[in-house]
């Protein structure tokens, strides 16, 4: 009976070891197909040994062949000389053994087979475990995704919202100059022949030169504004 029920425990707790296998599986299967769906790559690499793995979607980004092994200093290589500071110093960053081992960063790079200039972002997490007191990485995961067309978008809305302000800067304040001729032609006409001018007329001159008021105040409101 006692051997019975230990090969019973024993099945259970192979059956329960399946079934969490099959379900941590699913979800890596869930995560793999929704990374593909936005066009995310994923890399992982080893601080200790510095092996890499980068996926499909990472290399093309990067324009790395599928059978190139993939080091440090070809990645720096690829990375825009003005930004390679900057990449050099997230990389200590996040694996750091006193940091929290997060990062994000974005960077551009100019790709190993063409060199196309790219804008990406990185983001991911560094793990790290404790040998005899002392704190060391073991394992670095992160995805990769390239922001190029929205950058691009990005600079073409700002120059145009640039050239926008500009126009409106422009046609703004060259109304001021006819509309204080305005303002100062109505005023004087009604300063100078209102005794001269029925009520219609001194009624009129008023909503031109009221009209003429309004129009300035709008035009100081667009030049704020702009």
């Amino acid at each position: 009976d006692a051997d019975a029920g230990e090969e019973d425990s024993h099945r259970r707790a192979l059956a329960a070891e399946r079934q969490l296998h099959d379900a941590l599986a699913a979800s890596e299967e869930r995560l793999r197909l929704a990374l593909q769906s936005a066009d995310i790559g994923i890399w992982e690499s080893d601080p200790q040994t510095g092996k890499r793995t980068w996926d499909a979607r990472s290399r093309a980004i990067f324009g790395f062949p599928r059978d190139l092994a993939i080091t440090a200093q070809m990645i720096l290589a690829c990375v825009h000389p003005e930004d390679r500071d900057l990449v050099a110093e997230t990389v200590r960053a996040y694996t750091d053994p006193a940091g929290e081992g997060r990062f994000q960063i974005e960077h551009r790079i100019l790709t190993w087979d063409e060199s196309e200039l790219r804008f990406v972002y990185g983001q991911g997490q560094t793990m790290f475990v404790s040998e005899g007191g002392v704190r060391k990485a073991v394992r670095s995961v992160g995805t990769l995704q390239d922001i190029t067309a929205l950058k691009h978008g990005e600079q073409s809305l700002r120059r145009i919202n640039q050239e926008l302000e500009q126009f409106a800067y422009a046609a703004a304040h060259d109304l001021q100059e006819p509309l204080r001729c305005t303002a100062l032609a109505t005023q004087m006409l009604t300063d100078q022949y209102r005794a001269h001018l029925d009520s219609d007329a001194d009624s009129l001159l008023k909503t031109a030169l009221d009209g003429t008021l309004r129009m300035q105040a709008m035009v100081r409101g667009l030049l704020s504004f702009s």
